[in-house]
């Protein structure tokens, strides 16, 4: 694991205890939602959750490329 990957995971960690749920919990949540776009979903955590910008940002981009591999 290189340091930007280190770096990644520790502040995913540290958001995933901030909110007390795991990235499954959050993924389920955001398919609840119904909300489709990227923005949508880092503007819901951010206001619903209290989540920083960038805190938002990186975890909106995990679950989309989660997803994205998914489906393939």
């Amino acid at each position: 694991m290189n340091v930007p990957d280190r770096t990644n995971q520790t502040q995913l960690e540290s958001i995933q205890a901030q909110l007390g749920m795991s990235l499954s919990d959050v993924a389920d949540i955001v398919k609840r939602t119904g909300l489709t776009r990227q923005n949508d979903v880092r503007w819901m955590l951010e206001r619903e959750y209290g989540i920083k910008y960038e805190d938002a940002r990186m975890l909106v981009a995990i679950l989309f490329e989660s997803h994205l591999q998914a489906a393939n």
